[in-house]
């Protein structure tokens, strides 16, 4: 083998060693910050979902507050008064209009999910494959280092 075959055999086996300690040591770690982008996520939804229901809220309160016509109207929705003349149909729940359902549908590889998480879990969780390649790591190291120089003359 020549000199250059053998440097640059050396250099790779040793870039293969770095890579398999971070993908061991960092593995937790980027496993923990996708478990906290989930939860900020969700958090920032409820959020958004909360200020939502916040404003529609304070809508009603100054719509009761300065609109006797519509006061009148919550009342007689929520006690299901009847004007004279006046007929109530009774419409199945799954009918009713609800503005608010399915307001946010996202997709969860939109939302920082990726293909990569199941093998991120594992590497994170599953020590035997760990142990497995921290020892593939050394064992590159040992023989980069062992046997991967020039002869000498």
């Amino acid at each position: 083998m020549s000199g250059v075959a053998i440097s640059l055999t050396f250099w790779l086996m040793l870039l293969a060693a770095a890579g398999l300690f971070a993908v061991v040591s960092l593995s937790p770690k980027l496993s923990t910050y996708l478990a906290l982008c989930d939860q900020h996520f969700a958090q920032q939804h409820e959020l958004l979902q909360l200020e939502r229901d916040h404003a529609e809220l304070e809508r009603v309160i100054a719509a009761l507050e300065h609109d006797p016509h519509f006061a009148a109207e919550m009342a007689r929705m929520e006690f299901d008064a009847v004007r004279p003349g006046e007929e109530i149909l009774s419409v199945d729940s799954a009918l009713t209009l609800s503005p608010n359902i399915g307001a946010m549908k996202t997709d969860p590889l939109a939302v920082g999910g990726s293909r990569w998480r199941p093998w991120i879990a594992v590497l994170a969780e599953f020590q035997p494959l760990r142990m497995l390649l921290l020892a593939t790591a050394a064992g590159l190291v040992l023989f980069a280092f062992g046997w991967m120089h020039e002869p000498s003359l």
